[in-house]
């Protein structure tokens, strides 16, 4: 059984935050790697067919609070994602297991950004609602907690799937396979921590 998450000031939570961002790219910095590149276009419709979408509750109510870097600063952007009290934004996996993301600091994407993947086009924001969740998953230290690795990985991925057949964002198939390869090389090598700090605050 998992304890029960410590409740920590946003000050606290931020600079928690930054330490794990500069702790993950002291360990690996995935621009330096080189992504396995799709040897087919039939290996790329194979990875994303294997994932199944699920559905997001109350995507209008995904909000979050930019965070001021201050003067010395200059790594990812942070965000405070703030939920709402009541019909709060929910991604309901394909198993039918809602996740409903509380109180935490994010960079909303940072995959893209360790993986070098600017260069295509890709931001933090492009797929955010699915990074969200995924941060969360994280955060929460539910990998480590209750969930192994790749769940918590193929619940993003179903999240960027979602997005796609939703007609939310454009269906790019390579992409999908370029961040399931960033994912995949680029997570294990987070810092998680013993167990993540959820900030507390009223919802409004």
């Amino acid at each position: 059984m998992s304890e029960e998450p410590q409740t920590v000031s946003l000050e606290e939570a931020i600079e928690g935050k930054k330490s794990k961002l500069i702790e993950a790219e002291k360990q690996i910095t995935i621009a330096e790697q080189t992504l396995a590149q799709p040897k087919t276009a039939a290996e790329i419709e194979s990875l994303y067919s294997r994932f199944k979408p699920g559905k997001y509750e109350n995507l209008e109510r995904n909000r979050v609070r930019w965070i001021p870097p201050g003067p010395r600063w200059t790594k990812a952007d942070l965000f405070e994602f703030i939920p709402k009290e009541s019909d709060s934004f929910t991604f309901v996996r394909h198993t039918g297991e809602p996740i409903s993301p509380r109180n935490m600091i994010t960079d909303i994407g940072s995959i893209p950004r360790l993986a070098g993947l600017f260069g295509r086009g890709l931001t933090p924001w492009g797929y955010g609602a699915a990074y969200v969740v995924h941060d969360w998953e994280f955060e929460a230290h539910h990998c480590g907690a209750n969930k192994p690795f790749d769940e918590v990985r193929d619940t993003m991925m179903e999240g960027i799937k979602t997005l796609m057949e939703s007609r939310l964002c454009p269906k790019e198939t390579v992409t999908f396979w370029l961040l399931y390869q960033a994912i995949s090389s680029g997570d294990r090598a987070r810092i998680l921590g013993p167990q993540a700090s959820e900030v507390h605050f009223a919802p409004l």
